[in-house]
């Protein structure tokens, strides 16, 4: 079956321009049907240039690995400088416990004994057993002082194998969903959840994870909007397009529906651009040139002609640049754009040479810039 998105971004996945690699890149980023032979293309070009490597790899898709990604990433591990190898690290653990299982004498220079036998738990450990280790996880995020991005990686991983063996099911999601939303804040129970019920696309939960926009609580959007983003269905668009324009929840409902790859959510976020605020309508475009939509162009020209200022949280050069150049149009501010986009990506790389990465304790909202001082958003830098 086409898919029409995937067609209209795949010439231009691995593009000799920095500028436009990103760009691609970071529109597949979050959208849940990303082929792992398209990842594997990534990760190539990562052995093959050294300068655009930690760029490749912060935008390697986590969740589009498979077999042929190891000797890759074994590959990486040998030519990436020091200071970037958590970059790969990151990737291999997010690997299926059955692919690290598989190559665990090739990985074991690389990892701790104890990452493969939680692995190995995960394939041969009995129903109650995952259980008892699921619940002590969850006692363990909730006691901790900083959020743990390690800890909750290893309950997402148990989680999935629950909802894979059907024992994870909508009865336990229906109990823990209706104790959750009478509390002010998630538990990470109830945040693990709301991932659940995308892993079963349980449509009746659209509306209830569309409420949940509105909350304050960047862990549980995170989840949440990941969940909205499995469904691809316009009956997302339908119940998160009222959320895109409003202060408090534009953030995440536009990304939704930026990663909805639906003519619908095209038509939702062209409706908000003009009754959203200023600061949202550098979000909208982001989107919709993330759609690859022809009416992003009108927008642009609104924008620039308007002087709206986006913060400093999106590459808006990179957007215009790139959505130019991909569509084959020119436009006078083309060389500025670029060159702009170029002197901030000298100054980052300074930036990033002269920074430590991110600790996995450090939590930090992915649309808020990263604490290493890149001036990215957090998503675009060291959140990856």
């Amino acid at each position: 079956m086409s898919n029409p998105f995937l067609e209209k971004i795949e010439p231009h996945l691995i593009s000799e321009e920095l500028i436009i690699q990103e760009f691609v890149l970071h529109a597949l980023n979050e959208y849940p049907n990303t082929p792992a032979e398209w990842t594997n293309r990534v990760l190539e070009k990562a052995i093959q240039s050294e300068k655009d490597r930690s760029s490749l790899l912060i935008w390697a898709k986590k969740d589009a690995l498979n077999e042929d990604s190891v000797p890759l990433l074994l590959k990486l591990l040998e030519v990436i400088e020091p200071a970037r190898k958590h970059l790969v690290m990151h990737l291999i653990n997010e690997l299926k416990p059955e692919i690290i299982v598989a190559f665990e004498k090739e990985l074991s220079p690389y990892l701790e004994k104890e990452f493969f036998t939680f692995n190995c738990f995960l394939l041969e450990g009995e129903e109650e057993n995952l259980w008892e280790e699921y619940g002590s996880v969850l006692a363990s995020l909730e006691e901790k002082q900083f959020f743990d991005q390690d800890l909750f990686l290893r309950a997402k991983k148990i989680l999935h194998i629950l909802v894979l063996q059907g024992s994870y099911d909508e009865v336990e999601i229906d109990a823990i969903m209706q104790e959750e939303l009478k509390a002010p804040w998630f538990s990470f129970n109830g945040i693990l959840a709301v991932r659940a019920i995308g892993l079963l696309k349980l449509e009746k939960y659209i509306p209830v994870l569309a409420g949940l926009l509105e909350r304050d609580e960047d862990t549980l959007l995170e989840e949440v909007a990941d969940a909205l983003y499995q469904f691809q269905s316009d009956k997302v668009v339908d119940a998160v397009a009222p959320y895109a324009i409003k202060d408090n929840s534009e953030i995440f409902a536009i990304s939704v529906l930026a990663n909805t790859k639906t003519d619908s959510a095209v038509d939702a976020l062209f409706k908000s651009y003009s009754v959203i605020d200023e600061d949202g309508k550098g979000l909208v475009i982001e989107a919709l040139s993330h759609q690859f939509s022809n009416k992003t162009f009108s927008l642009i020209d609104d924008y620039l002609k308007h002087e709206y200022d986006d913060n400093g949280l999106i590459d808006m050069e990179q957007i215009f640049y790139s959505f130019y150049k991909i569509f084959g149009k020119e436009h006078p501010d083309m060389h500025l754009w670029k060159s702009e986009f170029d002197e901030r990506e000298r100054l980052i790389e300074e930036s990033e040479n002269l920074s430590q990465p991110i600790s996995n304790d450090t939590k930090v909202g992915r649309n808020e810039k990263c604490p290493c001082g890149s001036g990215k958003k957090y998503k675009k830098c060291c959140g990856n």
